[in-house]
């Protein structure tokens, strides 16, 4: 059976689960803990959605359930732009361990407040769709 996955919107944010976060002060920006937030400035941007939609494999377990969805997962995405770790899932279980693979890989625009990077929640949604 031929499928598809179609990953979209990857780079469109819900920009009210923006949050930003700091771990050691290296100026008034970044004196956050690990529990205080603030919404970015400036959102990141993803840099390379071609490459990861390229290593995106379809779950046999789903292709044989004829099993579709939208997943969305929230990535803690750290001042050089990589995905430092991943948090809520959301959507169908069984695409859960390939969104939380897949989400590793993305590469970021750092976000910013006043043009200084920090860390930033985005959540970024995969639309798995069998063709």
């Amino acid at each position: 059976m031929k499928f598809h996955i179609f990953l979209i919107l990857l780079c469109f944010f819900y920009t009210a689960d923006i949050f930003s976060q700091s771990d050691k002060p290296e100026s008034a920006y970044d004196s956050l803990t690990y529990f205080d937030t603030v919404k970015a400035e400036v959102a990141p941007v993803c840099l390379n959605i071609s490459e990861v939609i390229k290593i995106i494999k379809y779950p046999p377990e789903a292709v044989k359930d004829s099993v579709e969805g939208w997943v969305t997962v929230k990535c803690l995405v750290g001042k050089d732009g990589n995905v430092e770790k991943t948090g809520k899932i959301s959507g169908p279980e069984i695409f859960f361990p390939e969104v939380k693979r897949v989400a590793m890989f993305l590469k970021f625009t750092p976000g910013l407040v006043n043009n200084y990077p920090v860390k930033v929640w985005v959540t970024v949604p995969f639309n798995f769709k069998l063709k």
